[in-house]
């Protein structure tokens, strides 16, 4: 996805959630569990998705992430 282009909330939102879904059940090294099993298991039972999608949806929550880390509050 290009910098320039903005994410819907929605998608922002469906990442975050996809992202949760992953780090609750990844494990580093276990062949059950990595990314593209956990895809085929858990999240494309929720939400139908490719491999490719899938690390879309990661960077986007990757870039939210540093978005809100790097946001001034006012309080």
């Amino acid at each position: 996805m290009s910098a320039s282009k903005q994410s819907h909330a929605n998608t922002i939102k469906k990442a975050m959630l996809v992202k949760q879904m992953l780090d609750e059940h990844y494990e580093a090294g276990n062949q059950s569990k990595m990314m593209a099993g956990i895809l085929r298991t858990k999240i494309s039972k929720v939400y139908p998705m490719s491999y490719r999608t899938l690390q879309r949806y990661l960077v986007i929550a990757k870039n939210q992430t540093e978005k809100t880390a790097t946001q001034l509050t006012l309080f």
